[in-house]
């Protein structure tokens, strides 16, 4: 149900942003046509004030839209740590990040298939160790790990640091 209603929201964060960003379009070149008008009724031209008030609307939508759609995705991603959280993924004993570009493999093994590669900085919980293998001149055992997308495979440990905390 959680992931449902997630999925609404970025739904409906893309919907509404084009919304808003079309009401402000159209919004500024409505205003910009009553200026027009207003200054018509002063002596002055009225040519232009449409298209003019309609860049003006169609720049404060965008402006907007980086604002609340940035709000958006803040609040997508406070939401998938807290998830992280809930599911155990909080610093513990556990837990450690990626600390150069490593494969996650399918098996504990170097010509297994690569389920994705894990870039630094990415945060692992150790689920379980392997055998020792050497890749180059470090020693250490492969790992079965979760990422915080919720991926699952084995990775070669050597790759890995201990997460602070």
């Amino acid at each position: 149900m959680f992931e449902f209603v997630k999925n609404a929201f970025r739904v409906y964060l893309g919907v509404i942003l084009w919304v808003n960003l079309i009401f402000c379009a159209v919004a500024g070149a409505i205003v910009g046509v009553l200026v027009g008008n207003m200054l018509v009724w002063g002596g002055g031209e009225v040519e232009g004030y449409g298209f003019a008030g309609f860049v003006i609307g169609v720049l404060i939508g965008l402006l907007q839209n980086v604002v609340f759609g940035g709000l958006g995705a803040t609040v997508i991603s406070i939401d998938k740590k807290m998830q992280n959280f809930a599911r155990g993924a909080s610093p513990s004993k556990n837990s450690y990040i990626v600390n150069k570009t490593v494969n996650l493999r399918s098996e504990p093994d170097s010509n297994s298939s690569i389920v994705t590669v894990l870039s630094p900085g990415v945060n692992l919980i150790i689920l379980e160790k392997g055998g020792l293998v050497k890749i180059g001149d470090i020693t250490a055992p492969w790992v079965k790990v979760k990422s915080e997308d919720g991926e699952t495979g084995w990775c070669f440990s050597g790759a890995l640091e201990k997460a602070p905390g």
